[in-house]
């Protein structure tokens, strides 16, 4: 007897969300969709949508650099991720379909303290416009990022300094869409206990 599956079933790190004739769409719990046979699927023979193999063979899954990658493609592909997602935000298709792509093009994560940065905030996850960069760096260049409040325009690391909050704080504020009175004078206490 053939074993039956739809939409929603699991196998290992695959979740399959479409069955289209003897192939499924997966998505892979590292965030990747990839399209399996469903024989493979049923024997076992596609576990992953080839994560699993770079975790065994290479190591390279336990990387910060791979950390660095499933994350920017998680926040992208997530419903509820409001500022990445619902503002349209995505991942290129060459880094979204291939971790060595995304390695071969960013190279290797310089130290933990360095995140992947977009250069253009309102820019999508691509080659020209990433880097990695350290919070100090992310800082410093959201100078280019004004913001006005009372007819007063500043940058908002100046805003930040005025109002005695971290920097990315207030982006953090600022790219949720809180209101910008809200943002600039919201104590960091008030918003722990409200969060």
């Amino acid at each position: 007897m053939k074993r039956k599956f739809e939409a929603g079933s699991r196998f290992t790190k695959l979740l399959v969300l479409e069955r289209n004739g003897y192939k499924s769409i997966c998505l892979c719990d590292c965030g990747n969709k990839t399209e399996v046979t469903n024989s493979n699927l049923l024997r076992g023979a596609t576990k992953s949508c080839g994560c699993l193999n770079l975790s065994r063979d290479h190591g390279l899954c336990q990387t910060l650099t791979y950390s660095s990658w499933r994350s920017m493609c998680k926040r992208c592909s997530q419903s509820n991720r409001k500022y990445y997602y619902q503002k349209g935000i995505t991942v290129c298709d060459r880094w979204r379909n291939s971790f060595l792509l995304f390695l071969a093009d960013m190279g290797e994560r310089p130290t933990k303290g360095h995140t992947i940065d977009r250069i253009d905030p309102n820019g999508n996850y691509e080659p020209s416009n990433c880097r990695w960069a350290t919070k100090l760096e992310q800082a410093q260049s959201s100078n280019l990022h004004y913001i006005t409040f009372k007819d007063k325009t500043q940058s908002v690391s100046a805003w930040a300094r005025e109002v005695n909050l971290p920097v990315q704080t207030l982006f953090r504020r600022i790219y949720s869409d809180w209101p910008i009175e809200k943002a600039l004078f919201q104590p960091l206490r008030q918003e722990i206990h409200n969060t």
